[in-house]
Order: structure tokens, then sequence, then C-alpha cells
């Protein structure tokens, strides 16, 4: 039973870091404008958190939208892409990321509970 329980987590785990946040591989890692790396969507979210608004606004702007391109063009989340597309502001940015993690979250736990 503690096997099944030790496999059933480490799955859940699996999912999460691929299905839930996404990690992209090394040489597809966001660089942000201080040279900061984002590996996920997880990251993502948390430099966004702290990131001033000088630097959100060289990444999200008038002319184009670094995260919106990345997310669609390493994720192939076509739906979070052209959500993020839309937004032009850090607080909008943050909250579409927030609903969009929470639903694949819910899924995720949806799917782990049919497989007990």
């Amino acid at each position: 039973m503690a096997k099944g329980r030790k496999l059933a987590q480490q799955t859940a785990e699996v999912w999460l870091k691929k299905e839930v946040y996404g990690e992209a591989p090394q040489e597809y890692h966001f660089v942000l404008k201080n040279g900061e790396k984002l590996k996920d969507l997880k990251d993502l979210l948390k430099a966004l958190e702290k990131m001033p608004e000088d630097m959100f606004r060289h990444h999200v702007n008038n002319a184009r939208n670094d995260f919106s391109a990345w997310i669609n063009d390493v994720f192939k989340d076509n739906h979070l892409a052209e959500e993020l597309k839309k937004l032009n502001t850090k607080i909008e940015t943050e909250i579409a990321l927030h609903r969009n993690l929470t639903e694949k979250m819910e899924k995720l736990v949806r799917r782990l509970a049919k497989n007990e």
C-alpha cells in the first residue's frame, strides 16, 4: 500500500512540473531584462510579483508581449498566450497566470482522483 501511495505521489509531482508549471528545456528559459532566468510559469509568476514596473514595460508594451510569445512558442499554450496578449498591466497578467495555474491544478487533481 505504501509503495502505491509513493508511486502516486511521484506521478503527481511529474504531472505538476510538466502539465501545470510546464518546465521548459534550458535553451528555452526566458531571460528577463535584469538577466534572471525563468524556467516555467511558476517562475514567471514569482518574478512578476517582485518585478519593477519599468522592467514589466520592457517586456510588455504596445509593440510586444514577450511573456505571451514565450508561453505560445515554448509551452504551446495558445489560450493563455492569447489572453496575456490582451492584457497590459502587471496585476492583470498575474491574475491571468494565477487563474490558469489554478485551472490546470484542478484538472490534475481530478485526473489523480480518477486513478486512485
